[in-house]
């Protein structure tokens, strides 16, 4: 973790920003800065083209565009400098403070803020290669240039003779197909005309990496081992093998400290390349490997004839005629590739020299790609440093009209944050950036368009530097690039960690649903083969095609991820480990939460035949016509809803049995439907769907009519509101509400009553409850002269001694509410008769009906909102968590990952959020780090506090900046008020609750607060790691209470009535009002809590309360720890308020056995067993 340093050492960090010096290439490097080209005036208007010079007048005014941001005083601050003053003190002090004053606003404007400087300062700096590390490999390097040049006469070889100079040491790594033997051509050696480094190590843009450094050195085969026609049928490739070959026999006879491998370069399977594994220390060989890379002079072979466009491979046969005749982008481009290493490192070196800040750009951008698992091989994505270091030169020489992405001034912030927007918002499939080192060369429309999905072509090599990517790869990558664009904007929250030091790669919690896919090897044409390097690439690119078009607006990406990196092998095999018979991908979908769900997928009208008929072959039997009720007729397809899988799932299943039969492909979901089965689902009606619930809130508007229409004549004040307060009347409670039934766990809902204000009620507080029962009796009984299908019955709750009424109604519907009076003297009275009752108060009373507010609307407002929290009270309850926190704080803990997505896009499925959920409580910090929520839902809320419209529906970018510090000055407050956290460890702010405790202050005050929250970090941390490790997800449903000091099993008091209910049938009455009130009672509740209660000084209880009728345990338990402060002996005093046993002389301790004995006296008939340690 980058460590934050004190904004007083911005002033020092800024000043010391001067020019560096250009830094040395290795001593054999021997390439040379070439001369600076014009812009190409010629270029098409419809790309983006750039040249490969520095303009002399731009880049001066580049120059004097910097020093113009840094300030227009300098001259007149030199002027002053000459002149002596009157007070040298004073006046040094006014020119330093000055001084201070201005870096730390030059700082500011080049970093978005001083901190930010200084994390990157941090970063770059702990990545950063220590220097006798770069020293001791450099030995090496000089050690391996010797061997690679070593004075070799040029041999000449047929094939059958090539093969018969190896021993079984050594293999030659031809690809396929391998040369005949009979071939006409002849392999070659010769000394490498010459030898450099080229990479990141050569531009001093190298870091730590995981996996360790590459070093790349590349060495040009003598032009006269090849002919003409080479390119052409694998010629080039197989020249090259035995080329590499010779290589690898010279370098395992030099005795050098390396294991010598092979290795594909970048996964590619045509160019296979040298690996030498570092051996002579461990910590070097950790830290560093070097590849040996065969190259090609750039005019070797006409690059004309290598577009993207043309066939290098003839087939056999029919197919070979050429109107059939395919292209081979990526052959021809791997031959390309192979003769520009020189060129672009002199490029790069141009665009390092003219740009002081390119160099850390290339870190951070290296950092950033590898942090979203992209790299440059075909398997990462196909956009790695390489291609993050050739855009930003290119953007940085600027088109023929004169306008540049990038200036020369630019910091490295500036250039990294100017690459991703450009990234985001330039479509590179549709406005292709061109660029040229020698500018007489043209090009044509048509090879753009069939270059690839994503273009930065080099009209001199007819050459896509984004071969690699597919379209699968270049959406996710533009994703990216705008989500972190968003979140660079945010000047509210530090972005810094979700930007560079996050690993944003895990699929469960990147993608809304990832699913895996296994094919076996189905049809592979000669074609396909010769257009494509692999048959897992090519199903790849065809599963893309077909998800993308069946799934239409359901989904904002699709993405297909092939992690299939190939590692090195021994020289002695011609290939590395082969591929399975099957091959396996994982697809990520990120979905739109309005239409995912949908039940139709729409198509063209009747009348569009040509298009309806593609419809009809692309979705076969499924697809029908049909006439909605706006009249129009067209082709559609109906999917079914199921609680257990969506929508997409189904689509997915559907189009790989249409589409893929031959492949025989199998689809895995369990990531999705095996944690989806742990919530509690009573109809087959989507997971989103939320019928039952809004039923619920019907009946209870309208209750709240009936009750306020007859209020008048019944009471002597006008109900003015009937407010919810909860779970199920938000959507929340983690059992959908089932008319008539009362095994849920919020079966009797609450709600609050209000009457017109007055000044008549008592100023007492029994007094004035005495009043609120005799109303609620009024308003029962009229209630039910009214409506005679109503039941309503006035109970009392004994709440700290204060006896609470309560109207308690049956509807017409099948729903119980529980209604209390509230008043506006009420929390006055509270604050002042009974203060350690008011929190308790404001969370029945005013508190929860703001509470319930929040919560209704964002539910509304994200449809995936309500299964993720009842599926993380489920868990909650799960692990005996339930009745340490409060429902609302669950519910704004959930809320975070909506409100505030960084670095991802609000989740759109219940798996998502669930797993962000425990991803964020496992990394809170809460003794340092409060969670603030400062997003006000109102009608403009999309318009609220925005100064820039966002590239994607990222949340939390956008907060109020007034009241955001003013909530962060609050935690620190509050930490300072308690420090020991007793009271609440977590604080959640809103801008409803500024004190940020309401709902997770103990109450009583107690040390357990601290224990409960340490233990919900142990948890979620738990579940992260298994999540990442692909565990099942019933091991996170799984209590363990192992850990615990003793356990307390109880039988459940209603099992046997349960058991004789017919689930299957559809419950129409109530029971009789003595069942329903022993239900509600809930009796191992009152148990629990007069448990925590009595024994809160000695012991912290765990418990979990609510019920599940699918999953329902056989047993209920109440877990237990000792508190830690009473183990061991200690001196008797009279307020020792639990249970001890005498020891020696004055001493004591806790006294366990009488305390278990209590408890199971307490208990009676609930207890079945006590397990203790």
């Amino acid at each position: 973790m980058v460590k934050r340093k004190q904004q007083g050492a911005v002033a020092e960090a800024a000043a010391s920003r001067k020019r560096k010096p250009v830094s040395e290439e290795p001593e054999f490097d021997d390439a040379s800065d070439v001369d600076e080209t014009q812009f190409d005036s010629e270029a098409d208007p419809e790309e983006m083209s750039v040249d490969g010079g520095s303009d002399e007048d731009s880049e001066e005014e580049s120059e004097q565009e910097s020093d113009e941001e840094a300030d227009g005083e300098d001259g007149k601050g030199a002027e002053k400098k000459e002149s002596k003053p009157k007070n040298d003190g004073v006046s040094l002090h006014k020119s330093s403070l000055a001084q201070d004053v201005q870096i730390a606003r030059e700082t500011s404007e080049l970093f978005k803020s001083n901190i930010f400087k200084l994390q990157i300062d941090e970063l770059l700096s702990e990545i950063k290669i220590d220097q006798k590390h770069i020293s001791a490999v450099e030995k090496l390097l000089h050690q391996v240039h010797a061997v690679l040049t070593e004075k070799k006469e040029k041999e000449l070889y047929s094939v059958s003779e090539a093969i018969g100079l190896f021993s079984t040491d050594i293999a030659i790594p031809f690809v396929e197909p391998r040369p005949p033997k009979d071939a006409k051509y002849k392999l070659g050696f010769a000394s490498p005309d010459y030898v450099t480094i080229v990479g990141s190590f050569s531009l001093k843009t190298t870091v730590k990496q995981p996996g360790g450094i590459g070093i790349d050195i590349v060495l040009h085969m003598p032009s006269d081992l090849f002919q003409e026609k080479d390119y052409l049928n694998y010629r080039y490739f197989h020249k090259r093998a035995f080329y590499l070959a010779c290589l690898a026999r010279q370098l395992s006879a030099a005795n050098l400290p390396v294991k010598v491998m092979y290795h594909y370069l970048n996964d590619d399977p045509l160019r296979p390349i040298i690996r030498l594994q570092l051996t002579s220390s461990k910590s070097l060989a950790s830290k560093f490997y070097i590849n040996i890379i065969p190259a090609i002079e750039p005019k070797l072979f006409e690059t004309r004839k290598l577009a993207p466009e043309r066939n290098c491979v003839r087939l056999e046969g029919p197919s070979s005629d050429s109107s059939t005749t395919v292209a081979t982008p990526f052959y021809n481009s791997s031959i390309v590739s192979d003769s520009t290493y020189r060129v672009y490192s002199e490029y790069l070196h141009r665009a390092r020299h003219v740009s002081e800040g390119f160099n850390d750009a290339c870190k951070l951008g290296r950092l950033w790609l590898r942090q979203r698992g992209f790299g440059s091989s075909h398997a990462l994505g196909g956009f790695g440093h390489f291609e993050w270091a050739m855009l930003m030169a290119c953007l940085l020489q600027g088109s023929s009209q004169g306008n540049r992405v990038l200036m020369h001034g630019y910091s490295s912030y500036q250039l990294f944050k100017a690459t991703l927007k450009f990234l985001a918002s330039h479509d590179l499939s549709k406005r292709q950036v061109s660029f040229s080192t020698d500018d007489s060369t043209k090009i044509n429309d048509k090879t753009l368009k069939l270059s690839g999905p994503a273009v930065i072509y080099d009209r001199n090599n007819h050459f896509n530097l984004l071969y690699k990517m597919s379209a699968s790869s270049y959406a996710l990558l533009r994703h990216e690039a705008a989500v972190t664009s968003d979140l660079l904007m945010d000047v509210v929250k530090d972005r810094f960690d979700s930007i560079f030091m996050k690993d944003v790669t895990p699929p469960h919690l990147r993608f809304d649903v990832h699913f895996n896919v296994k094919f076996t090897r189905g049809t592979f044409l000669p074609r396909d083969q010769i257009s494509h390097i692999s048959y897992r690439q090519f199903v790849s690119e065809k599963l893309y095609r077909a998800l993308t078009k069946g799934y239409g607006k359901r989904t904002t990406l699709v993405t297909v991820l092939d992690s299939n990196t190939k590692d090195p092998w021994e020289v002695s095999r011609r290939r590395g480990a082969s591929d399975a018979s099957a091959d396996t991908v994982t697809v990520g979908l990120l979905l739109d939460s309005e239409e995912c769900e949908k039940l139709v997928t729409h198509g063209p009208g009747a009348e569009e035949e040509e298009e309806a008929d593609l419809f009809r072959r692309f979705w076969g039997k499924k697809s029908e016509l049909r006439r909605f009720q706006d009249g129009r007729i067209a082709e559609s397809v109906v999917w079914k809803t199921s609680p257990s899988q969506l929508i997409v799932h189904t689509i997915a299943e559907y189009l790989l049995e249409r589409h893929f039969s031959d492949a025989a492909p199998s689809l895995d979901m369990s990531s999705y439907t095996d944690l989806v089965g742990f919530l509690p689902a009573v109809s087959n009606d989507s997971i989103t769907g939320t019928l039952l619930f809004q039923k619920k809130n019907d009946a209870f508007q309208k209750l709240s009519t009936v009750l306020q229409d007859i209020s008048s004549d019944a009471v002597p004040l006008t109900v003015k509101s009937v407010l919810p307060t909860s779970p199920s009347l938000r959507y929340s409670s983690i059992h959908e509400p089932v008319p008539y039934r009362l095994d849920g766990d919020d079966t009797i809902a609450n709600g609050i009553l209000e009457f017109e204000t007055s000044g008549k009620w008592p100023d007492d507080l029994e007094a004035i409850e005495k009043t609120k029962v005799a109303f609620l009796l009024k308003l029962g009984q009229a209630l039910e002269q009214k409506d005679s299908s109503y039941t309503a019955f006035v109970g009392v709750d004994n709440v700290d001694g204060l006896e609470i009424g309560f109207l308690q109604i049956q509807t017409p519907d099948g729903f119980i509410f529980r209604l209390r009076v509230s008043t506006d003297r009420d929390e006055q009275l509270y604050a002042r008769d009974r203060p350690s009752s008011l929190i308790k108060y404001k969370r029945t009373y005013g508190g929860a009906v703001l509470h319930n507010r929040l919560i209704y609307r964002l539910a509304l407002k994200f449809p995936l909102y309500s299964p993720t929290v009842r599926l993380v009270k489920k868990w909650f309850a799960s692990q005996m968590l339930s009745s340490a926190y409060t429902e609302a704080a669950i519910e704004l803990i959930v809320l975070k990952v909506f409100l505030d997505s960084a670095p991802y896009v609000p989740p759109a499925s219940v798996v998502s959020g669930f797993y962000r959920t425990m991803e964020f409580l496992g990394n809170w910090d809460w003794r340092e780090e409060g969670l603030v929520l400062t997003q006000q839902i109102s009608d403009d809320v999309e318009n609220h506090n925005q100064t820039e419209s966002l590239l994607t529906s990222i949340s939390g970018t956008r907060n109020d900046s007034k009241q955001y510090q003013e909530l962060q000055r609050g935690f620190t407050t509050w930490r300072g008020h308690d420090p020991a956290f007793t009271l609440a460890p977590l604080y959640i702010g809103t801008f409803i609750d500024t004190t940020g405790v309401l709902w997770t202050e103990a109450v009583p005050k107690s040390d357990a607060a601290k224990v409960v929250a340490a233990r919900l970090t142990a948890l979620t941390k738990a579940v992260a790691q298994l999540a990442r490790s692909g565990s099942k997800p019933s091991l996170f449903f799984t209590a363990s209470v192992d850990d615990y000091d003793f356990v307390i099993h109880t039988a459940d008091p209603y099992a046997t009535q349960e058991k004789s209910q017919y689930r299957n049938l559809e419950v129409t009455h109530f029971p009789s009002l003595d069942r329903t009130v022993d239900v509600s009672a809930h009796v191992v509740d009152m148990y629990f809590e007069d448990l925590q209660e009595k024994y809160r000084d000695c012991a912290v209880l765990f418990y979990s309360p609510f019920k599940d009728s699918q999953r329902r345990p056989k047993k209920n338990v109440i877990a237990g720890i000792w508190h830690r402060d009473t183990m061991g002996s200690r001196k008797f005093k009279v307020n020792i308020n639990y249970s001890t046993i005498p020891t020696e002389g004055d001493d004591v301790e806790l006294n366990k056995k009488a305390i278990m004995k209590e408890i199971e006296l307490l208990g009676g008939d609930l207890v079945t067993k006590i397990s203790s340690k």
